[in-house]
């Protein structure tokens, strides 16, 4: 993979990602106030956290597909995208609800 088609391939997945986004957004509108905010954190924080798909390459992709991959090609989830992921999802929850204090 070129560095063009890296750039291409994750322009097309961040416009992609900003329609799913913003179908949830309308999805989740429903829902009370805390929830709605506290899910739709999860759900974007999920599509945009980047990982490495193997230990040896340069090139990153999104954690959340990698690790879907993984766990279906192989039966595993690597440790290192389920370990950013997860960190990614607790930052971004323990800012949340340092805003809300």
């Amino acid at each position: 993979m070129t560095l063009n088609e890296y750039i291409t391939a994750w322009a097309l997945y961040l416009l992609a990602t900003a329609g799913c986004i913003a179908a949830f957004w309308k999805m989740t509108s429903l829902l009370g106030r805390t929830s709605r905010g506290w899910i739709r954190l999860w759900m974007t924080t999920a599509l945009l956290v980047p990982g490495s798909p193997t230990p040896d390459t340069p090139w990153s992709a999104p954690a959340l597909l990698g690790s879907l991959y993984e766990l279906l090609s192989y039966g595993q989830i690597p440790p290192t995208n389920g370990l950013l992921l997860a960190a990614a999802l607790m930052i971004v929850s323990l800012f949340r609800l340092w805003q809300l204090r």
